[in-house]
């Protein structure tokens, strides 16, 4: 606790450097330690440095793996992995990638899901797009089925079968002409 003081007493002073050099002397010395995990985080992210907060979350990501209880934090760090792959560095490939492993280990996560569809479509992955938004959607509560149902016939329209979208739209506005009214 003495030197979590004093890590912030230096980062308090401008110290910028030596507090983070502390704070990472004490992650080292106890992986598990949230407020030296988080207090480096926020030093990578001071510096806007993508690639180290990529590595610094894999970390975190490993910590966490083998962890049954923490398989939802698991599950986030990784989901965060992907987004800054996709947001901060650019790279929806590699996101898709991460998405694609977490999902062995999360099958059913809703979470992973969308945000791999939405990785398909940024990628031109569009009939997989429209694969994985038809099964999001085939297992999701009616109030959602809908909406989920639209993005699947617009991933397979611009994966290339507009006809069988354009079928599949008029069987969907049949079953709910009040929610797609937009469509007449």
């Amino acid at each position: 606790e003495v030197r979590k003081r004093r890590a912030a007493m230096l980062a308090q002073r401008g110290q910028s450097s030596a507090a983070e050099d502390l704070w990472r002397a004490l992650l080292r010395e106890d992986p598990n330690d949230a407020d030296a995990d988080l207090a480096v985080e926020e030093f990578i992210l001071g510096r806007s440095d993508g690639p180290e907060l990529v590595k610094h979350l894999r970390e975190r990501a490993g910590r966490l793996a083998d962890d049954p209880e923490r398989a939802d934090a698991y599950r986030a760090v990784r989901l965060r992995i992907a987004a800054v792959l996709e947001q901060r560095l650019g790279d929806p490939n590699a996101a898709l990638l991460e998405l694609q492993d977490l999902l062995k280990t999360s099958p059913g996560n809703v979470s992973v899901r969308r945000f791999l569809a939405d990785m398909y479509e940024q990628t031109d992955r569009m009939i997989e797009a429209a694969n994985l938004w038809k099964e999001i959607a085939d297992a999701s509560p009616a109030e959602d089925s809908v909406s989920l149902q639209v993005r699947y016939l617009q991933a397979l329209s611009a994966g290339g079968c507009p006809d069988e979208a354009a079928d599949k739209a008029e069987e969907l506005y049949a079953l709910h002409p009040e929610e797609l009214s937009i469509l007449t």
